[in-house]
């Protein structure tokens, strides 16, 4: 099997799930205060991270087996099962938005979920590769987004910088679950398969640094641009953001190709939180080969279904990940002091 660059995946998962789902929710709830929130956020997630680090260094055969317990491995994937719906049926709605107006969002659900099922047939490594390639055009295009951005921000729409400087117990503990709860989906990779395991805490550490300053500017240049106000107005930032910019005028359209990235970041999230259900069954189970691949059809005809039927608020994401968080971070202390 071919190894896993675990520093690109880090990142990927951050900015993924941040940028993709949860930027545009944190502003409109805390407005002025974002920036406070989200600094000191930053700084108090250091000790999970290192929590992760010590889950991640002792994870021979991945997180199941490191459980071991089969109620806590159900438990655990919930989370997933819920975040995935969620994610699906979001993404679903975004497409339908930018690319296909008059089009049920049945048709785009079922077309996700067809590229879901092929994804979950293949291995780890497999999978992680893909993202990996993935990841690289992913960058190119976010380095033209942010050349193109330039000319469009404004300073003066990130004042004030603060309106109330009393810090609230519930908006840190939500920076802090959604931040960086993403990351424990890593732990169902085996320790053998990341590339220079031996490095790794190191790894880890510069890269939540890294991820963090990009969180940081992607903060700054979204807020910069369309201000605070007009976050509580639109429910797809990004996309208003793009229908500024002109390409030399050549593309009249040019958020189309920009809004690709944001689709890469759904479907790598789907993908990701897909493959930790797959994983637990086939672990729980013992499945491998044809057996496995029926559980991966299964996953995705129970996500598809839920996508269709089912309509998950946004803070049933955040109590599941504070649940799903919770149960890592009480199991890494536990091992710790034994």
């Amino acid at each position: 099997m071919a190894s896993i660059n675990l520093s690109i995946i880090i990142i990927y998962i951050f900015q993924a799930f941040f940028y993709a789902l949860f930027l545009n929710k944190a502003i409109n709830k805390l407005n002025t205060n974002y920036f406070i929130y989200l600094l000191v956020s930053i700084f108090l997630e250091i000790s999970i991270i290192i929590l992760f680090t010590y889950l991640f260094k002792n994870n021979e055969k991945g997180i199941f087996a490191l459980l071991k317990s089969k109620i806590l491995i159900i438990i655990l994937m919930i989370t997933p099962l819920i975040f995935s719906i969620f994610t699906l049926n979001f993404a679903s709605q975004y497409i339908n938005f930018i690319y296909l107006h008059n089009i049920d969002k049945i048709y785009v659900i079922i077309a996700l979920a067809l590229v879901l099922f092929y994804l979950l047939k293949n291995n780890i490594s497999s999978f992680f590769r893909t993202s990996t390639l993935i990841f690289y055009f992913y960058v190119f295009l976010e380095i033209i987004t942010i050349l193109l951005l330039i000319p469009y921000i404004d300073i003066n729409n990130l004042l004030p910088i603060t309106s109330d400087l009393t810090l609230s117990i519930n908006n840190s503990y939500l920076f802090l679950i959604i931040l960086v709860s993403p990351i424990m989906f890593l732990l169902l990779v085996p320790k053998n398969l990341i590339k220079d395991d031996k490095n790794s805490g190191k790894k880890i550490f510069l890269t939540y640094i890294i991820s963090s300053l990009i969180i940081i500017f992607k903060s700054f240049l979204v807020i910069s641009i369309l201000g605070y106000n007009a976050l509580d107005i639109y429910n797809y930032p990004d996309i208003i953001m793009y229908k500024n910019i002109e390409l030399f005028s050549i593309l009249e359209r040019v958020e189309w190709l920009l809004c690709f990235n944001s689709i890469t970041n759904f479907f790598f999230l789907i993908s990701l939180s897909s493959l930790y259900i797959k994983e637990g069954i086939d672990y729980l189970l013992n499945l491998k080969g044809h057996y496995s691949k029926t559980v991966s059809f299964l996953i995705t005809l129970i996500i598809l279904l839920g996508s269709i039927f089912l309509k998950i608020d946004f803070s049933y994401i955040v109590y599941s990940f504070l649940i799903f968080l919770v149960i890592h971070l009480f199991y890494a202390i536990y091992r710790i002091i034994k």
